[in-house]
């Protein structure tokens, strides 16, 4: 199997998400004066089940039966060697208890209360001389204890909470939450069953609509993301069409520079506000849709004119100055 890097690679994809969401509202001490620091809107990145599942060798749906944990007080991080009983193995061959390992920070009780809860989990498994290869994780020998590790090394991108409710981390190339416990299992055995005639492993990552750009979803490249960028195409909703021509950056065709074409005409726009240092606070009109699809008949090589992507407000008239 090749594995191409597409972005960021999977390790510094997954810690950037770690760090963006443990960031917070906090306070800076300078000369023992207390300033307070508004911390940035936080970002989230997960991985689709798609994604998680042709990046596993081994993929099982059971619960949590034994937790041994590992204090690490030099990384400020708990090792969590996990015995997990699997009812179904829906990927890999089938062993009736897996041991692996989990790292978390010291104040996460996500494994202990899902062993106490006994939740029932998808877990999302790599042979584990492989799992190190590609993550680079820190602490490689805990990590490779036993046969298989958690994918990721960590809870998010390798164990599936099946009862998580309006909380799920289960996500698919429908750009949508699943919720329902055998709705993510079937999108998880269906997303196993699909195989890349290309045999290569490459991904890329899209926002999630409905999130105001603040949750970002790994997904693979390969024919399921082509063709549902080309229904993203046809949505009524601007965010799924404006991530069509994101998504379809990998899939240079024909067929697909006309799709994009048609984008140019996209009628959607949000309104920017920002200072100006000379005119002070100003508006602008913003075609998203139509500045992703051009950029990407650009980076083509294609001959299009340039549509308006920009207007400036006029307050007073309350209409678009047009600008290019």
């Amino acid at each position: 199997m090749t594995v191409i890097a597409s972005d960021l690679s999977r390790s510094a994809t997954h810690m950037m998400s770690c760090v963006f969401r443990y960031l917070s509202i906090g306070v800076i001490a300078t000369n023992w004066s207390p300033v307070v620091a508004y911390a940035q809107p936080i970002c989230e990145q997960v991985d689709s089940i798609e994604w998680m599942s042709a990046d596993s060798s081994l993929v099982v749906r059971g619960t949590i039966v034994d937790v041994v944990a590992e204090e690490d007080k030099e990384n400020s991080a708990l090792w969590h060697t996990v015995t997990f009983a699997a009812r179904e193995t829906l990927k890999g061959k089938h062993a009736p208890q897996i041991k692996f390992v989990v790292v978390t920070n010291t104040i996460d009780d996500t494994i202990p209360r899902w062993k106490k809860e006994r939740r029932e989990l998808v877990a999302f498994l790599e042979e584990s001389r492989c799992a190190i290869a590609r993550s680079g994780i820190y602490g490689k020998g805990r990590y490779a204890r036993f046969e298989f590790a958690a994918r990721t090394g960590w809870v998010q991108g390798s164990l599936l909470d099946l009862t998580a409710g309006k909380d799920s981390k289960a996500y698919d190339l429908t750009l949508h939450q699943l919720v329902p416990r055998e709705q993510i299992v079937t999108r998880v055995k269906e997303a196993i069953g699909f195989h890349d005639p290309s045999g290569k492993l490459c991904s890329t990552w899209l926002n999630v609509p409905g999130h105001g750009m603040l949750l970002r979803l790994t997904v693979p490249v390969d024919a399921r993301l082509e063709s549902a960028a080309r229904r993203w195409a046809q949505s009524e909703d601007s965010e799924h069409r404006r991530e069509a021509a994101l998504a379809l950056v990998s899939f240079r065709s024909d067929e697909n520079e006309g799709i994009l074409k048609k984008l140019l005409l996209d009628p959607a726009a949000s309104i920017h506000n920002f200072e100006d240092s000379h005119k002070g606070a100003q508006s602008e009109r913003v075609y998203e849709v139509r500045e992703k699809a051009y950029s990407l008949l650009r980076e083509w090589g294609c001959d299009v004119p340039q549509p308006v992507l920009r207007e400036q407000m006029d307050e007073d008239l309350g209409v678009g100055l047009q600008r290019k």
